[in-house]
């Protein structure tokens, strides 16, 4: 295995590693240290434990698509890792921050509307 295959495979198993963690094992108290914090999740503890699972969800589902797309380029596109740019790695990770950014923005309009349905 070349490579630029290893390297593909060790980014795919952190992103999916990472919001599994999260959701399997979201922190239980508001900290600054560990897990989603942003101001609306750490109102209160009905915020933060909601807004653990919600965006490791929606991590774990960004990270499924980003892999789901480097299998259909590697295998559609006939790409020679080892002598082309490196065009998978670079679509994935456009994809993974374009992903992040709906899952930041979902998780927080999803605790505006529990804020607000109080």
């Amino acid at each position: 295995m070349s490579k630029e295959v290893i390297s593909i495979l060790v980014f795919d198993l952190f992103i999916v590693v990472i919001p599994l963690l999260l959701y399997l094992y979201p922190p239980k108290e508001i900290n600054y240290t560990f897990g989603y914090r942003t101001k609306r999740s750490v109102m209160n503890i009905d915020n933060w434990n909601f807004s653990q699972i919600f965006f490791a969800k929606r991590w774990l589902l960004v990270s499924v698509v980003v892999i789901l797309t480097q299998l259909v380029i590697f295998f559609t596109a006939n790409i020679n890792l080892t002598k082309e740019p490196p065009v998978i790695p670079i679509i994935s990770m456009i994809e993974f921050f374009i992903g992040s950014i709906f899952c930041y923005f979902s998780t927080e309009n999803q605790l505006k509307r529990m804020n607000n349905e109080k």
